[in-house]
């Protein structure tokens, strides 16, 4: 109409348009955000990959350790330098030359050696029968407390003059009121001569131990088991005294202490006695 402003109206192209730019930015924006979390979702990936794989090699500090870590690591460190240390000394023993060395002569004894002692004395036992629910129980207890002996019997070598190795076999019993105990046992037998260098006599004074494995029972008068200390523990000490010797063979006084326990009984003996040993070679 005159004298009126025309209304705008705007075409369908520029109305499309400006849809088309709405959606592009949209689509922009879009993109922009799934690029971005994309890269996240790697780095993150990555990173836990990554930790996954340094994990196993990732030590703890000395202070984050447990006692029992720290204790470990000390050991194996010290297993290390000991392991280097011996190594050492085992190459610095290969270059050394001992094929010229001689064992010095015996001044007294040597060689193959046997022996056997026979002692008396006194024995104290308290046992039980050998089975769960009785150990222990005062009214499966038995006693015996007396007098009785034992022998002891071996076979092995004297390396020196002042120590000697062997094996053997022994036995030992008491007997008091009808009841026996008894006992058997396989012993390794140490003997050493600590006053040797000091000559004469003192070449003759020995101490010994014998440590092994056996049996002890308790034996009523009808010769039933009251008393089983089923496999036992074994442990003899004492000292003797050869001064007197002819031929190969040695002979004089001996003392002994010997200490039988299990789970079920326990033997305590004190005895004395004589012994007799053999030499493969015994010097005057």
């Amino acid at each position: 109409m005159p004298g009126t402003s025309p209304v705008w109206r705007p075409s369908f192209r520029r109305i499309l348009r400006a849809k088309l730019g709405t959606w592009r930015t949209r689509d922009h924006a879009a993109s922009q955000h799934d690029r971005t979390g994309s890269a996240l979702r790697h780095a993150r990936l990555r990173q836990s990959t990554h930790a996954q794989v340094l994990k196993p090699l990732d030590l703890p500090r000395c202070g984050d350790q447990k006692p029992g870590m720290r204790r470990s690591t000390t050991i194996l460190r010290w297993s290390t330098v000991l392991l280097m240390l011996s190594s050492s000394a085992a190459a610095d023993f290969a270059e050394s030359d001992y094929s010229d060395y001689d064992a010095p002569p015996p001044e007294r004894r040597d060689g193959f050696t046997a022996g056997i002692t026979y002692t008396a004395g006194y024995g104290s036992t308290v046992g039980y029968p050998n089975k769960l629910g009785e150990i222990g129980d005062a009214a499966y207890e038995q006693r015996v407390n007396g007098f009785g002996g034992g022998y002891t019997l071996w076979l092995g070598a004297a390396l020196r003059d002042w120590f000697a190795f062997g094996i053997g076999i022994g036995a030992q019993g008491v007997q008091n009121d009808g009841q026996t105990s008894a006992g058997g046992s396989f012993l390794v037998r140490l003997e050493g001569f600590p006053l040797f260098t000091l000559g004469e006599e003192y070449r003759d004074l020995g101490i010994f131990a014998n440590f092994g494995a056996g049996s002890s029972v308790v034996l009523d008068e009808d010769e039933d088991v009251v008393a089983n200390g089923g496999s036992v523990s074994v442990i003899q000490a004492g000292a003797f005294y050869e001064p007197w010797s002819f031929w190969s063979m040695a002979t004089g006084p001996t003392l002994q202490y010997s200490y039988q326990f299990s789970q079920s009984i326990t033997v305590h003996m004190v005895t004395a006695g004589w012994r007799l040993a053999y030499y493969g070679t015994l010097v005057d």
